[in-house]
């Protein structure tokens, strides 16, 4: 619910992602060299409860709209409106959070935050956190983590700790991310 008397303010729209390594992005079905962003809590092929139609994780280029397989109510692309909360998914809904938050832009709120669902979105922009230590700075660059195909942002501060899992270095550039194996 809206606070009473609380001022109208531009709030961001984000939604978390999940970065997966080219070889995990070939068995969800999408042909690709290099690491892609994808729904973070879609593995595999499912079956809609509502409606019973099949659809899997959807590929979230930055630029470029992302369509939902399907929708109707309840069932889409989930999003946030809000303050960008690094802990609501894992303390809030029991899901991991992978280090990395799509910004799909802006919107005029009264409300603290919302999550809502959509047809489409576009993603404006990708931040990175670092997984382990829960820091509200985003990191430009830093280092990747690969367990299971995925990959999650650690700061300079614990590659010696995770050394022997980092296998690509970041870096931020405006709208797009830079790679680079080690």
């Amino acid at each position: 619910m809206p606070e009473r008397g609380k001022k109208t303010e531009t709030v961001p729209v984000w939604k978390a992602l999940k970065l997966v390594s080219a070889a995990k992005a070939v068995e969800f079905g999408v042909e690709t060299e290099s690491p892609i962003f994808v729904s973070p809590n879609i593995e595999s092929q499912q079956k809609c409860y509502e409606c019973h139609k099949h659809f899997g994780p959807l590929v979230y280029p930055t630029g470029r709209e992302v369509r939902a397989h399907h929708s109707h109510l309840g069932v889409g692309i989930y999003y946030n409106i809000g303050p960008i909360d690094l802990n609501y998914y894992e303390h809030k809904l029991d899901m991991p959070f992978f280090g990395w938050v799509g910004l799909l832009g802006e919107r005029k709120s009264k409300w603290q935050s919302e999550v809502r669902t959509s047809s489409r979105v576009c993603l404006t922009r990708v931040l990175a956190f670092c997984k382990f230590h829960g820091s509200h700075e985003p990191l430009d660059q830093g280092y990747l983590i690969e367990g299971g195909g995925e990959l999650s942002p650690i700061c300079e501060d614990l590659t010696n700790k995770y050394h022997s899992n980092v296998s690509f270095l970041f870096r931020i550039e405006e709208d797009h991310i830079l790679f680079s194996q080690i």
